[in-house]
């Protein structure tokens, strides 16, 4: 087995159905990391999407645990050998990968997170110290092997005085190690004093070490943005590969964007609430190449269409993101639909209840050739817009994803799988079901014969073994890759749930709801 395949950013393949049968069962994978330095190395390093998925692994993780992976870390580390003496029983395993490049790209955030709480409120200070010793020693092994990182996210524990073992100089003393980042993010909720000196410090010496950065992520309180306005300039005005960025909480650039107008092509914003006096605004002549843009839990969002509007260049927007804005005034995106109408491929509307019927009317009236569209309140009033909606794109439509909280209309399933494009490859169901009323949408939908991914999602809690077996029976009819059912707050498999992965598994690939869906932030990786 080629280990070295790891640091590509690909698990092994053998070793990743393996982690993925085996990932609710912890003991099995304890003995394979303690006999096999592959299974060792492929658990201390990519536990994030397997192991932290586990209930049963937060609830049993303990010293030992810790101690046996620590070990490895060690023969391969001499620094500070005499601050860790882990359990004698346990046998050492040597690793022997050459570490060329860390390509970390994926992660269950929710779960690293339940595991993260988990260590820090539950864990006693001997762990605590234990695990801050394992990023160390970590990081060390990769920067001696001559690693380079591909993404660097920065939060307020990694530069918090409580962390001893000082990563951020670790690693600002072999820049090498950072000379190739990719992604980096900033996350910062409520840092102490020394962490806002520690940061502003890593901050001014980043833009001197690496200027291949494609994205960056902004995410702290604006009060603590002001103490960096300098640092965050340098490190725009030293990137020139910046294709993308997403301001979190930020209320001024200071002539940031003007640096980078040349190669950004998308902006995010997320929490921001936007007023006429935001100097941001005056940023907004510079962003001439954009083909992307996000709103998510905004408020106002249309003071920045406005402005950008007023640039003199012809804007091409391919994507366009609306998560659940605080919006005032419907006009200015009525120019915008009509701007970029006949650019416009990836669209997204989620929860913007009040100008919903704007927003339909704007795609059915300015738009042309949408191929992903994801919708929400589609109910009641709207249905008749919806249907004519998926009959102007029956022949661009590939990707289709619509949410409905609450009861659909009585023959809403039956007119959707009528309406459904031909050509649809994914489409994803999140929806209050019943089973006569899946029936008859699974027989109107026939006509459908690329759908490569089915994902359905039931939030009722009604009739649940008639609605698998549905689903098995037009399963069998179909050429689907791969199936998902998930229902709504239930996180272990049923019984019946478990007889249909077995009675279907000759015919489709079923996987877990999260790691098939498209959600809006993955839509670059369709573009």
């Amino acid at each position: 087995m080629a280990c070295s395949k790891i640091f590509s950013g690909d698990i092994p393949e053998i070793i990743d159905y393996i982690l993925q049968y085996l990932r609710n069962d912890l003991s099995d994978v304890n003995k394979n990391t303690l006999k096999n330095h592959g299974f060792n190395m492929i658990d201390s390093l990519s536990l994030k999407p397997y192991l932290f998925n586990c209930p049963s692994f937060l609830k049993t993780v303990n010293s030992s645990l810790i101690d046996s992976h620590l070990m490895v870390w060690m023969n391969k580390s001499r620094i500070l050998s005499n601050e860790l003496k882990a359990s004698s029983h346990i046998n050492t395993c040597t690793i022997n990968c050459p570490l060329t490049e860390i390509q970390y790209k994926a992660s269950n955030k929710t779960n690293m997170e339940n595991f993260r709480n988990f260590i820090y409120k539950k864990a006693d200070t001997t762990l605590i110290l234990k695990i801050n010793l394992a990023y160390f020693l970590l990081f060390e092994i990769f920067i001696k092997n001559d690693a380079s990182l591909y993404k660097l996210q920065l939060e307020d524990r990694f530069f918090s005085t409580k962390n001893f073992y000082n990563l951020d100089e670790l690693i600002l003393e072999t820049p090498k190690f950072i000379s190739r980042v990719k992604d980096f993010r900033i996350i910062i909720s409520c840092p102490e004093f020394e962490a806002i000196r520690k940061l502003q410090n890593f901050l001014s010496s980043l833009p001197l070490i690496c200027n291949s950065i494609k994205y960056i992520e902004l995410n702290f309180p604006h009060e603590v943005h002001n103490k960096f306005l300098q640092e965050i300039k340098n490190l725009f005005k030293s990137q020139i590969t910046l294709s993308k960025v997403l301001f979190n909480r930020i209320c001024s650039l200071s002539e940031s964007l003007k640096y980078c107008s040349n190669t950004l092509t998308s902006i995010s914003f997320h929490f921001i609430i936007f007023n006429e006096n935001m100097l941001l605004l005056n940023e907004i002549e510079h962003l001439i190449h954009i083909q992307s843009l996000e709103f998510k839990y905004c408020e106002r969002p249309e003071l920045f269409i406005q402005s950008l509007l007023n640039i003199s260049i012809p804007l091409k927007i391919k994507t366009l993101i609306l998560d659940d804005n605080v919006i005032q005034s419907i006009f200015p995106f009525q120019l915008l639909f009509h701007n970029i109408g006949p650019y416009l491929k990836y669209l997204v509307i989620i929860y913007q209840p009040y100008f919903i019927e704007d927003f339909y009317e704007f795609i059915i009236q300015y738009c042309e050739k949408i191929e992903f569209l994801y919708l929400t309140e589609i109910i009641n009033n709207y249905e008749n817009l919806f249907f004519q909606i998926m009959e102007l794109f029956s022949n661009n439509l590939r990707y289709l994803t619509l949410e409905v909280k609450g009861k659909l209309g009585k023959n809403f399933l039956k007119e959707l799988g009528q309406s459904l494009p031909i050509n649809l490859e994914y489409l994803d169901l999140y929806f209050d079901l019943d089973p006569i009323n899946l029936t008859h949408f699974f027989e109107n939908c026939k006509h459908i014969n690329n759908l490569k991914k089915l994902l359905i999602c039931n939030s009722s809690k009604n009739n649940l073994k008639a609605i698998l077996y549905v689903i098995k029976e037009f399963v069998k009819g179909k050429n689907l890759e791969y199936l998902t059912y998930a229902i709504t707050n239930q996180f272990v498999l049923s019984n019946n749930l478990k007889n249909l992965i077995k009675e279907t598994e000759n015919i489709v690939k079923m996987k877990m709801y999260d790691d098939l869906i498209i959600r809006p932030s993955d839509i670059d990786g369709l573009i």
